[in-house]
């Protein structure tokens, strides 16, 4: 008797194993998974750089910096061309003049590394005439983000959900600033969709350490009364 019932129970399990999963009669509010609901995906991002003609001739100690910054951020990343736009006057002795300063800012970011080739130069229109219009200087990068703002909440965090209730869920904006976060620390925004190749180990430090530890001499980093010493400068001696 007791064999048929151990029987009965392992084939009703079995078919319970068997048998389509029941759907849940109601759809979740947001995705459960962070990843899923704040992904990291690659944009394009237009980069803005305003550099008024401050002075009577050339730039200024702070504008170079600027520029120069704005270069070796261009270098790396930069997708499209560098577009340097200056503003159109009435007067044709202040569009010399501002053409004049386009020019300098022109040849700032050449000396910064940026190729000519790659700078486009345009005109935009000056509506007043009285007020001084900067030298734009613009790019479009490839950038890593989260599709989305961050500080959605739509839910009353106080009352809660029935529905996030019964399926123990997060908050709607749980972990959107640790995605954007992760994604403004990646040196380069591929690394948000494909990892970088594995580069080939250092041989010649390894076979240095190698020859180290045949001969006896202190090979991993040691701690010392000032604290923790690096084996190259660390005095070696035999075991």
């Amino acid at each position: 008797m007791f064999k048929r019932l151990t029987a009965a129970a392992c084939l009703s399990l079995l078919a319970a194993g068997c048998a389509d999963r029941e759907l849940p009669a109601y759809a979740l509010p947001y995705a459960p998974d962070v990843r899923d609901r704040h992904p990291i995906v690659l944009k394009n991002e237009l980069t803005n750089l305003d550099i008024y003609p401050t002075q009577i001739s050339g730039l200024d100690l702070r504008q170079k910096v600027d520029l120069r910054d704005f270069a070796r951020s261009y270098l790396p990343a930069g997708k499209t061309n560098l577009v340097v736009s200056s503003p159109y006057k009435a007067q044709a002795a202040d569009n010399a003049a501002v053409d004049r300063f386009a020019s300098v800012v022109v040849k700032e970011l050449v000396s910064a590394g940026v190729p000519r080739a790659a700078i486009e130069m345009k005109k935009y229109q000056s509506f007043n005439e009285d007020r001084i219009e900067p030298v734009k200087v613009a790019l479009v990068q490839v950038a890593a983000g989260v599709p989305h703002p961050c500080g959605d909440w739509p839910d009353d965090l106080g009352a809660g959900s029935p529905v996030v209730d019964m399926e123990n869920l997060t908050a709607a904006n749980f972990g959107c600033a640790h995605q954007q976060n992760l994604a403004a620390q990646m040196a380069n925004p591929m690394d948000a969709v494909r990892p970088a190749r594995e580069t080939s180990p250092d041989s010649t430090q390894r076979v240095l350490m190698l020859r180290r530890y045949v001969a006896g001499e202190a090979t991993p980093s040691k701690q010392t009364s000032g604290g923790f010493q690096d084996s190259d400068t660390s005095s070696s001696g035999s075991n």
